[in-house]
């Protein structure tokens, strides 16, 4: 029985962060060659990414690694262990994109910021259900949680309401990006569909409906999220100055 065995702590969650060991850089089985911790996580983000955390199993990453699932047994107990360091190393590719917006002011570095991990997300929207069953508590969530709060406290925040600010930015991200699931996401069919839909209901019986009918069909959904992202900052920076009057 290897140390993992004992550990009956749910993969990703906060005492399974903390009893995590040092990986070692190399893994593998005698006449198999090694195979280093970073290659098993980096192949299994590409898998995630190609066929879906939910479709994905520990033989696809076997196969695409030309090893054994014994092998990946050896060193991690289930496949939810693997989704919390891919998750997290997915997360670290945000890290760079945060370097240029620390000398902005704090509501163009959350602009900046949000916006960014929002297009990170619609070019990979098979991460998003992913990152929806984790909490950021691997090495580089909490860097990127660490950084957006140091930014909400040097601008004046008080405690409670950069934990407040940086939950709303966290999870508004995340959730709007749900709907970029390219099992969900609405086609331009359907918003042809739609617009056809409202132009024929009764103007009598809906009136407010029918007026803006047009507009309705015609918002993108990124137009959705830069709209929604404006408010939020705006209420924020409302609820700053609110703060500091008492």
């Amino acid at each position: 029985m290897n140390t993992y065995d004992q550990n009956p702590l749910p993969p990703g969650s906060p005492q399974w962060w903390l009893n995590q060991p040092v990986r070692e850089q190399k893994t593998g089985a005698r006449g198999r060659p090694s195979i280093s911790f970073d290659r098993i996580i980096a192949t299994a983000l590409e898998i995630v990414e190609s066929v879906g955390f939910q479709a994905f199993n520990m033989r696809m990453l076997a196969d695409s690694l030309g090893s054994g699932t014994a092998t990946l047994y050896r060193h991690f107990q289930s496949k939810d262990e693997i989704f919390a360091y891919a998750a997290d190393r997915f997360l670290g590719g945000l890290l760079n994109d945060e370097q240029d917006a620390a000398d902005l002011g704090w509501q163009d570095a959350c602009a900046l910021s949000m916006s960014r991990f929002y297009q990170k997300l619609n070019a990979h929207p098979n991460i998003v259900p992913l990152l929806a069953t984790q909490i950021p508590l691997g090495p580089n969530g909490l860097e990127l949680r660490e950084r957006v709060l140091a930014m909400f406290l040097k601008a004046g925040f008080t405690p409670p309401l950069a934990a407040s600010a940086y939950t709303t930015m966290a999870h508004y991200v995340i959730g709007f990006a749900g709907q970029l699931n390219p099992v969900g996401q609405h086609s331009h069919n359907a918003s042809a569909e739609l617009r056809g839909f409202f132009q024929q209901l009764e103007s009598s019986k809906y009136p407010a409906t029918v007026k803006i009918a047009p507009h309705l069909s015609n918002i993108s959904i990124n137009d959705e999220f830069d709209f929604g992202l404006k408010l939020i900052i705006v209420g924020l920076d409302h609820a700053l100055q609110a703060s500091k009057t008492g």
